[in-house]
């Protein structure tokens, strides 16, 4: 919780390959939400994936961003 109605949360996962060292992957997700009204939320997301070793014709890196509106119950 960064104040009372907004909040941080960063999520890092790394997914290794035993068989092949150099075939791994990690993803990591970082968001920031702030409440709008009694249930509705605005975030904004970005998030980056690396891929050590992609398939042909794709890249090791991808990112995203995005802005979302959220209903909470």
């Amino acid at each position: 919780k960064i104040t009372k109605t907004a909040s941080f949360r960063e999520r890092l996962v790394g997914y290794p390959n035993f068989d092949e060292s150099d075939d791994w992957r990690i993803r990591s997700e970082t968001t920031l939400e702030a409440a709008r009204a009694a249930s509705w939320a605005l975030r904004a997301s970005y998030l980056f994936t690396r891929d050590n070793l992609p398939a042909p014709g794709f890249e090791k890196d991808d990112a995203t961003t995005s802005v979302s509106l959220v209903w909470k119950r």
